[in-house]
């Protein structure tokens, strides 16, 4: 019985020649045809199904298995450097030359620009780096981690080689093109975030024009940068008291006024812009930074009686840490709960969404009384607040956010308040989301004006607290093809992975050569709700005639959908004309034994290419194909198929190629297809096929 094996694979997308679609060493094509292992016989329909025969117990399960996770992926195994799993160790020493180095911290206060004093060192983080150059040379990614002190260092000394053997150096002198970006390992994902990754750029590329923090030493023989920092924050209310339970909180109203309220904005950031400070980040259209619409955001601050015994704990607790008052203010809460009821030790939790421009408003009724220490100022023209008054929230009746008097009590008005020093805003985000709290860094009430650049003006007009939301850890990868141990040559697709950029913003993914835009060869495309951006493949000319780097580089896209500022992310690949193509056999099954040999003069050039030297021919599955029957001459590349072995229809089977580069010890390996495309004889069995 027949039956079908579906692949998430359109083969009309295959590369030309490319060990990365073989199915145990037979590739893909677009067209029907006959793909041999352990024996059976599949077709492979244009629409990517697999049809295949009832004999398909003949082969393991594992083959297909493994055949459909490299057509998804369209990717080989990762190699060295091609990401965070594979990425690169490179431990330098402190002050080194052609090194990189910072520190990790986890920030408690106050601006992004420096290491504060209540901020802690943290060791045993996993720092990343990757470099571009003008070139279009991408690095591997590197790796080292944060010593005891919190202190991290890369050794960025040794050159990259591509496969010709070119070398590309760590260069802050000689290239005024050259950028780098770095990026962390979150140690503790269910409690933290990563709000700073080395310089203000959120994992993306920047140079030396618009680094922030970071120090470049272009001084010739030195190429050093310093004073990195990752910084990690708390995940707001990541244990839920905070804020009261969600059916005791309030919906924001509209903007009537700006007194006993709190502002801001919240967006998604991209990147910062060139001359800001580096002590917060910036909503900057210019380089996509994006209004977080309809985002919720949740304000609270505590009850007098409970701000009461903070402020007692804090008497009697001399030099406390932040981390100690957070603790101590989670029991009091738990505390005084347990005897009250949920939700009773905060004051007020107020609901506010996003609007389309990015900014928020928070409404607080506010409390009577003019402190929670002070229940009347005594001046005849305030209106005396009663005992049974004092404290309990302001009702809708007597709420004026736009008269300053009814907030300071002036003129016969009853002074109200809030306890903005125990205050606690935060963003609601959805999904493995960063996010920079600025004003409220850790999990505790405390004031916004611990913060960077936030208003507190008088009766708790309060604006600018601001919040960016952001991943840290951006990634783009060629997943076929790299500079050294997998060259493409001519006519040979390239196809890349984007992952974890700004949900729904609009990028722009431009090819190089050399450093040089190809013109043509660029698309606009739109994250999805994840962040990832669709492949835009690029294939290698015919006519290539010298060895080229290729580079595909992100950028942000502007309202029109063209590129803008400075690369975000990229990588890069070699590609070598030297040419290897296996013209297609015809001919009729069974008759006589067939030879498939290769030729290496490239049809699309002036010149005549021959057999790269010391070349040698292998199989890319021998198990697969000595199953089929065919031999290979290792010295020639010739492949053999006895008449006695053969099968009617489209055959292909993937041969690897090895040389030697002249005068280097890089080797280089190159895989393509040879095909065979053979009628039936007048007495072969003809199989049923399925169409789909």
């Amino acid at each position: 019985m027949d039956f079908l094996l579906k692949f998430n694979f359109d083969a009309s997308q295959a590369p030309r020649s490319t060990s990365a679609l073989a199915l145990q060493g037979l590739g893909f094509k677009g067209r029907m045809r006959n793909l041999i292992a352990g024996g059976a016989a599949f077709a492979i329909a244009a629409t990517g199904t697999v049809v295949v025969p009832n004999m398909i117990d003949t082969v393991p399960a594992a083959v297909a298995q493994d055949a459909a996770t490299d057509a998804a992926n369209n990717t080989p195994a990762d190699m060295p450097g091609s990401s965070e799993a594979t990425a690169i160790r490179a431990d330098g020493v402190w002050g080194q030359k052609q090194g990189y180095q910072g520190e990790v911290f986890k920030q408690y206060g106050g601006g992004l620009g420096a290491r504060n004093g209540d901020d802690v060192l943290m060791p045993g983080v996993k720092v990343f780096l990757q470099w571009i150059n003008g070139q279009g040379v991408v690095s591997p990614v590197y790796y080292t981690v944060s010593d005891s002190e919190g202190k991290f260092v890369f050794d960025l000394s040794k050159p990259v080689k591509d496969a010709n053997g070119g070398e590309y150096g760590f260069d802050l002198a000689g290239d005024s093109k050259f950028q780098l970006r770095t990026w962390a390992e979150n140690p503790d994902p269910a409690r933290l975030m990563q709000v700073k990754t080395g310089d203000m750029m959120a994992g993306r590329f920047h140079g030396r024009l618009s680094r922030k923090n970071e120090s470049w030493d272009f001084t010739a023989g030195i190429n050093r940068v310093v004073n990195s920092m990752v910084v990690f924050e708390e995940k707001p209310n990541v244990d839920g008291w905070l804020a009261k339970p969600e059916a005791q909180r309030t919906e924001a109203g509209k903007n009537t006024g700006k007194y006993g309220t709190v502002r801001g904005n919240v967006w998604w950031e991209n990147r910062e812009a060139g001359g800001t400070l580096a002590n917060q980040y910036y909503k900057d259209t210019e380089f996509n930074d994006r209004a977080a619409t309809d985002t919720k955001v949740v304000g609270s601050y505590v009850n007098d009686e409970v701000a009461r015994q903070f402020d007692a704990w804090k008497d009697a607790n001399a030099g406390f840490t932040p981390d100690e008052f957070a603790s101590a203010q989670k029991q009091i809460v738990a505390d005084y709960e347990a005897e009250n009821g949920a939700g009773s030790a905060i004051a007020e939790s107020v609901v506010a969404t996003v609007a389309s421009n990015g900014d928020y408003y928070i409404p607080f009724n506010g409390l009577y009384g003019v402190s929670r220490d002070k229940q009347n100022s005594g001046a005849s023209i305030s209106h005396t607040i009663s005992d049974e008054e004092y404290g309990t929230v302001v009702p809708d009746s007597d709420v004026d956010h736009g008269s300053l008097m009814k907030w300071n009590g002036t003129v016969g008005q009853k002074h109200r308040h809030i306890n903005s020093d125990y205050l606690y805003v935060y963003p609601v985000i959805e999904g493995d989301r960063d996010v920079w709290m600025n004003s409220f860094q850790n999990n505790m009430f405390q004031s916004p004006e611990l913060a960077t650049a936030v208003n507190a003006l008088e009766s708790y007009n309060i604006s600018n607290v601001k919040f960016a939301v952001f991943t840290a850890n951006p990634m783009h990868d060629i997943t076929n093809y790299d500079l050294s141990s997998r060259i493409a040559g001519p006519g040979d697709t390239a196809v890349n992975t984007t992952t974890g950029l700004n949900p729904f913003n609009d990028y722009v993914i431009q090819w190089y050569a050399d450093g040089v835009a190809i013109g043509g060869a660029s698309k606009t495309v739109k994250a999805n709700e994840s962040g990832t951006l669709e492949s835009v493949p690029f294939t290698v000319p015919e006519d290539l005639a010298k060895a080229t780097v290729y580079s595909s580089q992100v950028f942000a896209a502007d309202a029109s959908g063209k590129a803008t500022g400075t690369v975000l992310l990229a990588d890069s690949f070699l590609a070598d004309p030297a040419y290897i193509d296996y013209p297609t056999v015809t001919g009729t099954a069974g008759l006589k034994a067939l030879t498939s040999t290769p030729k290496f003069d490239n049809p699309n050039t002036d010149k005549t290419e021959t057999i790269p030297q010391g070349a040698k021919f292998a199989f890319s599955d021998p198990a697969a194909a000595e199953k089929l029957g065919v031999t290979i001459d290792p010295d020639t590349g010739v492949i053999t198929w006895p008449k006695d072995k053969q099968v009617k229809g489209e055959t292909q089977v993937a041969v690897t190629a090895t040389w030697t580069i002249p005068g280097t010890d890089t080797v280089v390996n190159r895989t393509v297809n040879a095909d065979f495309n053979l009628k039936p004889t007048t007495d072969s069995v003809d199989p049923k096929y399925a169409d789909d």
